[in-house]
C-alpha cells in the first residue's frame, strides 16, 4: 500500500498564545492524513474542477447559457407533512437578543 505524505508549509495556528509546535508535532500531523483522505479531497478536486469547467463553457458568447436544475421529490416525506421553514438566522439573532437582555 503507496502512502503519501503531505507536508504544510505554514504550521498550525496557535490561539492563546502559550503553545509551541515543534517539528515532531508538524511531523505527526502531516502522518495522519490517511488514503481516504487523499481520496476524497481528489474526489472533490476533480468534481469543483468540472463543475468550473462545465460552467465556464456554458457561460461563453453563443452558449446556451447555465443550465438550472431543479430537486422536487417524487415521493414527500410524510414525516415533514407538518414543517414550516423559517429564517434560522432571524431566530438565532432573536434568541442571542433575548439572552443579552435577560442577563443585564
Amino acid at each position: 500500500m503507496l502512502h503519501t505524505v503531505i507536508l504544510f508549509a505554514s504550521p498550525k495556528p496557535v490561539f492563546n498564545g502559550k503553545l509551541k509546535y515543534s517539528r515532531n508535532h508538524q511531523m505527526a500531523a502531516a502522518e495522519s492524513v490517511t488514503q481516504s483522505h487523499e481520496d476524497m479531497i481528489r474526489y472533490i478536486s476533480d468534481s469543483w474542477s468540472r463543475v468550473q469547467r462545465e460552467y465556464e463553457t456554458l457561460s461563453k458568447p453563443g452558449s446556451r447559457g447555465p443550465v438550472i436544475v431543479r430537486y422536487t421529490e417524487k415521493m414527500p416525506n410524510a414525516q415533514l407533512k407538518d414543517f414550516e421553514p423559517f429564517d434560522l438566522e432571524a431566530w438565532w439573532g432573536n434568541r442571542m437578543l433575548h439572552k443579552i437582555t435577560q442577563s443585564t
